[in-house]
């Protein structure tokens, strides 16, 4: 855990909110990167995103896979008000695995206070299982439908990132 002195000489730990989510439902045809939402996933991403806005208030910084799918799963949530203040689109998380997920969050700087990362599986529950202490891990039992997000607090820099304390599962209706 990282301890950061305060001008007064005072210590405190860094917390930071981490969400990891997996893209909305996309069309089955096409080539793959090029899937775009159907319209089920436009509205299942509008829904996590409300859903978003009130678990976590607004978004310092989102790494976006650059999926079609995973781009517009976004732009959805951004639709129905959810704040971002910052994008980065990376191809890495389009085939990456868990752990060089895990290595891309690390690089993450410290002014970020809440960071989604939007992604594919199977790497989005291997980071989530990674992250999660072993007698936490029920709370990733159900899969990772299209949607679903989970989020945890990391009491630790983004660079010492080794686990989270897992606070919930968001998965849409009728998943």
């Amino acid at each position: 855990m990282t301890n950061y002195s305060t001008s007064v000489g005072t210590e405190h730990r860094v917390q930071h909110t981490l969400i990891l989510m997996r893209h909305s439902t996309a069309l089955a045809s096409g080539n793959d990167l090029a899937r775009p939402l159907s319209a089920e996933g436009r509205q299942r991403a509008g829904f996590q995103g409300l859903r978003l806005i009130e678990d976590v208030g607004s978004i310092d910084r989102v790494l976006v896979s650059d999926a079609l799918r995973t781009q517009q799963t976004l732009e959805a949530m951004i639709s129905v008000g959810l704040q971002v203040k910052d994008v980065s689109i990376e191809h890495l998380l389009y085939s990456a695995s868990g752990p060089r997920v895990l290595d891309a969050i690390t690089e993450t700087d410290e002014s970020v206070r809440t960071l989604l990362v939007l992604f594919h599986q199977p790497s989005v529950s291997t980071a989530a299982i990674m992250l999660t202490p072993e007698q936490d891990r029920r709370l990733l039992t159900g899969g990772f439908p299209p949607a679903t997000y989970v989020v945890g607090l990391v009491d630790a820099a983004w660079a010492d990132l080794e686990t989270w304390t897992l606070q919930y599962a968001r998965r849409p209706q009728g998943a």
